[in-house]
């Protein structure tokens, strides 16, 4: 349960300092820190990834859409941070 999350946060995190810049890292460690109820620390992760791969003019379809979906998610952790932060 708890402690695998745990076990596989610091796996991938640990990760993610050897390849800062790998795309991939950054989305396990937002799943994994938003399915640990820890949407903070998601949000952080999918900014980071937005920096990561900018949209351009010329961008595909798919990377248009994958971009709707990391603005969506984004704003739904933002509200979920904020009713965090007013509870505490």
């Amino acid at each position: 349960g708890v402690l695998r999350y745990q076990q596989a946060i610091a796996e991938w995190h640990q990760a993610a300092l050897l390849r800062p810049d790998d795309v991939g890292i950054r989305y396990a460690l937002a799943s994994l820190f938003e399915r640990n109820k820890r949407s903070e620390l998601s949000l952080e992760e999918i900014r980071i990834i937005k920096k990561l791969q900018p949209v351009s003019s010329d961008a595909t379809d798919e990377v248009r859409e994958q971009r709707k979906y990391l603005d969506g998610l984004e704003v739904a952790l933002e509200e979920a941070v904020s009713k965090i932060d007013k509870m505490t």
